[in-house]
């Protein structure tokens, strides 16, 4: 899902962009709300995915997922994971990817298992429904980027991506997935 993957851990805050004026000096104000800033641009493309995404799922009869909860069943729907990789890759707080799973488990979305390779933590697996629900998710982006597509052609949405991958320094894609990064369930938080 755009902008999800690859994000910096919850400790490892991103770099400040250099030459930010003072937020009270004259014009920053006009600056951000300039519907056709940058930052006001993401936050619509982003809408139009969380909007689309959450009609799918009230459709489909998944309403009770929350939008944290995408990207976690996203993920886990490509392979089990613990919850510091979670922790790694979301950019939140333990207790925020804590609070979460037991939300998801209690929902049926998500279910714990024993890590083999380390009885002190749980590897989490989406359930029938959650992979359901993740099935459901998938298809709403897939729409979203095809409308994209259709509106500013492949060639721009690959040079959007790009760039954005870029911009948050992510520059190492998952091949399979224009948003995602490789992530070991081993990813330390």
């Amino acid at each position: 899902m755009a902008g999800h993957r690859g994000v910096r851990g919850a400790s490892e805050a991103p770099e400040p962009v250099a030459g930010i004026d003072d937020p009270r000096s004259s014009g920053a104000r006009a600056d951000r709300e300039d519907p056709t800033s940058m930052i006001w641009l993401l936050r619509r493309a982003s809408g139009q995915y969380r909007a689309t995404v959450r009609h799918a799922l009230d459709q489909a009869g998944f309403g009770d997922l929350v939008q944290r909860g995408y990207w976690v069943l996203d993920e886990l729907d490509r392979g089990d994971r613990t919850a510091a990789a979670l922790v790694w890759l979301m950019g939140v707080t333990k207790q925020a990817i804590s609070q979460l799973i037991d939300q998801l488990v209690g929902l049926d979305y998500v279910e714990r298992l024993p890590d083999p390779l380390d009885g002190r933590r749980a590897l989490l697996r989406p359930t029938a429904r959650g992979r359901a629900a993740a099935t459901v998710v998938q298809r709403a982006v897939a729409a979203v980027e095809r409308d994209a597509a259709a509106r500013i052609g492949a060639d721009g949405v690959a040079s959007l991506a790009s760039g954005l991958r870029r911009f948050v320094g992510d520059p190492d894609p998952d091949p399979g997935h224009s948003t995602t990064r490789a992530l070991s369930p081993d990813q330390p938080a």
